[in-house]
């Protein structure tokens, strides 16, 4: 049987890092609704929970699709950003709430989204209120993932993650394990989204982790000089590719 693991600290650890998480975290493929619309029925009128809707990066998406949106968010720095970039969509609502406790009401929408966030969930409990806020049981769980590859970019750069990195082991940690507990079913679909960075580019992405060196803390400068180091070894044109793929969880619960 399959053992929930939970991550610690889920709803502090990106106090402080709203705004380069928000300028740096990648984007999503429009092919992701493309996807949802041939493989679950999703259409504009459907509605939304996107659960650790952080900053607003998926949570944008869908509202430029027209959907509405209930963005559940329990970090005030996180949720205060997007509801400045957010608020002009008629369709977006800010929910200051968790994936264990929505406050949503029951059966209120039609498909509930984790994007970069299922990890921090217990999926036990998840499961449970998602079934209780879901109309149809339909979610999907979405990670942009680096991709595997033995480029010299990517490698230096994974290197370098697992020299500076700390307390980041929770991040997808035994995610198998916690799908198989939370969803009844679900396919795995795939889609590239390779993004082209330069080095502030890069330098950002890098900081809008959760597990890497903040300003102040120990081995900040020094990681900072490591990752230039890295886009000058690797970098053609002034830029380096990082090879990422949007993996889709498309199940029920």
């Amino acid at each position: 049987m399959a053992e929930e693991r939970i991550a610690p600290d889920a709803t502090t650890r990106f106090t402080g890092r709203a705004a380069v998480y928000s300028r740096y975290r990648p984007s999503y493929p429009r092919a992701l609704l493309d996807l949802l619309s041939s493989a679950a029925g999703f259409a504009s009128s459907t509605r939304v929970a996107d659960m650790g809707s952080g900053t607003g990066i998926l949570t944008r998406l869908f509202l430029e699709n027209g959907n509405t949106v209930f963005a559940v968010e329990p970090n005030a720095d996180m949720r205060a950003a997007a509801e400045e970039s957010l608020s002009s969509f008629p369709g977006f609502h800010s929910v200051d709430g968790t994936a264990e406790h929505t406050s949503l009401p029951a059966s209120h929408v039609e498909l509930i989204t984790a994007g970069q966030s299922f990890h921090w969930f217990s999926p036990s409990a998840a499961k449970k209120e998602f079934g209780r806020i879901s109309a149809n049981g339909t979610v999907a769980v979405i990670y942009n993932a680096r991709a595997k590859s033995r480029s010299g970019f990517m490698t230096d750069y994974e290197s370098l993650i697992k020299k500076y990195g700390r307390n980041f082991s929770p991040v997808r940690t035994a995610e198998e394990d916690n799908l198989n507990i939370f969803f009844s079913s679900y396919r795995l679909f795939t889609i590239p989204n390779p993004k082209q960075l330069d080095l502030y580019g890069l330098t950002g992405r890098l900081l809008s982790a959760s597990y890497m060196p903040a300003r102040g803390e120990k081995n900040h400068g020094e990681m900072l000089s490591s990752i230039r180091d890295v886009f000058e070894r690797n970098q053609v044109g002034g830029k380096v590719t990082m090879e990422m793929t949007t993996e889709i969880y498309l199940g029920t619960i």
